[in-house]
C-alpha cells in the first residue's frame, strides 16, 4: 500500500521542499490529500480489474508518474528533442497512451516479479526520505522562534503580504 502513495508523497514533499519559504502546510496539505485519495482510488479500480495487489499498484504508480512528470517530459522533449514535432501534445499523448495500454495488455498474464517491486518500493522510500531530511534542515535553519531567551511554544502569525500574483504563460499559445 505504501508503493502508492509514495509516489504523490515524494512529489509533494519535493515541490514543498523547493518553494518552502513560500508555501504553508495548508496550500500543500490538501492538494496532497486529493492526490493520496485519488491514489488509492486508482488502486482499487485497477484491483478490481486485475485481482491482484502487485499488478494494480504497478499501473497505479506508472498512471501517477504519467500525470507528475507529463509536462517535465513536454518540456525536455521541446528544447532537446531533435525533431521538434516529437514534443507536440498530439504525439506525446497518443504514445503516453499506447504505452500504458501495452503495459495494461501486458500485464493480464505476467505478474511483475517481487525484485522489481521491491527495488521501485526501496527507490521511492529513499526519495520520500530524502525529501523529508530537506524538509526538517529547512525548518532547523530557519530558526526557532524565541522571545526574552524562550523558546515560543506557539508560533507568532506571518507577516502580512501583499498580495502578488506571478502570472506564468508557459507557452501554451505557442
Amino acid at each position: 500500500m505504501f508503493l502508492i502513495m509514495a509516489l504523490p508523497l515524494f512529489f509533494f514533499l519535493h515541490g514543498w521542499n523547493e518553494h518552502w519559504n513560500d508555501l504553508d502546510a495548508k496550500d500543500v496539505l490538501p492538494l496532497l490529500a486529493i492526490h493520496l485519495t485519488a491514489s488509492v482510488f486508482v488502486f482499487l479500480v485497477f484491483k478490481f480489474l486485475y485481482k491482484d495487489n502487485a499488478k494494480a499498484a504497478l499501473l497505479t504508480t506508472v498512471m501517477f508518474a504519467i500525470h507528475f512528470f507529463f509536462g517535465a517530459l513536454q518540456d525536455f522533449l521541446h528544447d532537446h528533442a531533435a525533431v521538434r514535432f516529437l514534443s507536440r501534445y498530439g504525439v506525446i499523448i497518443p504514445v503516453i497512451a499506447v504505452c500504458f495500454i501495452y503495459l495494461m495488455w501486458q500485464l493480464r498474464e505476467k505478474v511483475p516479479g517481487p525484485r522489481f517491486l521491491n527495488y521501485i518500493s526501496v527507490l521511492l522510500t529513499l526519495l520520500v526520505a530524502v525529501e523529508s531530511l530537506w524538509m526538517i534542515s529547512h525548518e532547523v535553519s530557519s530558526g526557532i522562534p524565541m522571545k526574552d531567551g524562550k523558546i515560543l511554544t506557539k508560533l507568532p502569525n506571518k507577516i502580512a503580504h501583499p498580495d502578488i500574483y506571478y502570472i506564468v504563460t508557459d507557452e501554451y499559445a505557442s
